[in-house]
């Protein structure tokens, strides 16, 4: 039996491809101008293996402006297998140390996937004031897909799926993100209507046992600027279970988007850009066939954050017939 040697991350470093590292770090040069290096005496007294995470700094806008890490290599360079605790309670300390010495309040965190125990070291330093922005091959590669479907959009009258009755879950949501483009999927809820923009569609969040988990729609209430998070059902009769599963998967995924709200709007629209507000907290819409399960809303009132609890929405998308519903709305 062949014996799999651990924390090899930092002896392979310098082999390791940059490819995906700078891929992202590309992204950060279109939106101002190109990251800067340390200045001389901070870098001097650097552990070299801090000096070479270190991309550079980006100086965009000013509460954007942070220290930049690349973390070189494949996703399988970056398991726990190579990067283990012992490795990151090595960089954490220095990290943190020039991040104060900058006085810029991001640290951007940039590679090809990054696993669970890497993101929750990492998540400690929110606690300590700093905005950890995660750029990743996945998310990058998410936003390419989104670009290109924008660009493939059709008119509703060119369209090789029924836009009332659609057979299976992925037609579904096709139409639905195809209303989103055009004019906005509007959903009427309490306080007045939300007006549903899109982004982005299968959307890689958490980690999964093998590929990541994938967030239904990824869209933008127009009306305010907030981020959402769409998780649908159907619109087959689906089995009961994964009726149920709705809930737990959609809150899952609207904490991944509220924890990477900022990496999201710097990939898709910039810092500059003015359609996603990320002073706003997540929303989270389920959408589904038939009834929701008994459970849905006592879940909701169980909810002891007052702002998620109002913005979590359950909306009927088809009828007993099969058929979109013309008019949604959420409860």
């Amino acid at each position: 039996m062949q014996m799999i040697e651990k924390e090899t991350y930092w002896k392979d470093f310098d082999l390791l491809s940059c490819e995906y590292g700078d891929v992202i770090t590309r992204i950060l040069k279109e939106f101002s101008k190109p990251l800067t290096e340390l200045p001389s005496k901070d870098s001097q007294v650097l552990p070299e293996i801090i000096k070479k995470l270190i991309r550079g700094v980006y100086e965009g806008p000013k509460s954007w402006a942070g220290l930049v890490l690349g973390f070189p290599g494949s996703v399988r360079n970056l398991t726990t297998i190579k990067v283990g605790t012992p490795f990151l309670r090595q960089i954490l300390y220095p990290i943190v140390e020039e991040h104060y010495k900058l006085k810029y309040p991001c640290i951007y965190v940039i590679g090809a996937r990054f696993n669970d125990v890497f993101l929750r070291k990492f998540a400690y330093l929110r606690a300590l004031g700093a905005n950890i922005i995660v750029l990743t091959h996945d998310l990058w590669k998410v936003w390419e897909a989104a670009e290109g479907n924008k660009a493939q959009t059709l008119p509703s009258t060119q369209r090789s799926i029924p836009d009332s009755k659609p057979n299976n879950e992925r037609e579904l949501q096709a139409i639905l993100c195809e209303r989103m483009k055009e004019n906005g999927l509007e959903i009427k809820i309490k306080r007045g209507i939300m007006k549903l923009r899109y982004l982005a569609q299968q959307v890689h969040t958490f980690e999964g046992t093998s590929d990541p988990e994938r967030l239904d729609i990824l869209g933008y209430d127009e009306r305010d600027k907030a981020l959402v998070a769409f998780e649908i059902k159907g619109p087959k009769s689906v089995k009961d279970l994964e009726l149920k599963n709705l809930f737990f998967q959609g809150m899952e995924h609207r904490n991944w988007l509220e924890e990477n709200k900022m990496a999201v709007k710097f990939m898709f629209e910039g810092p500059s850009g003015r359609k996603i507000n990320t002073k706003k907290r997540a929303k989270l819409v389920l959408g589904y066939r038939g009834e929701i399960p008994s459970l849905f809303p006592k879940f909701k009132n169980r909810i002891s954050d007052k702002y998620l609890k109002e913005s979590l929405y359950f909306c009927k998308l088809i009828n007993s017939e099969g058929n979109i519903l013309s008019s949604l709305e959420a409860d």
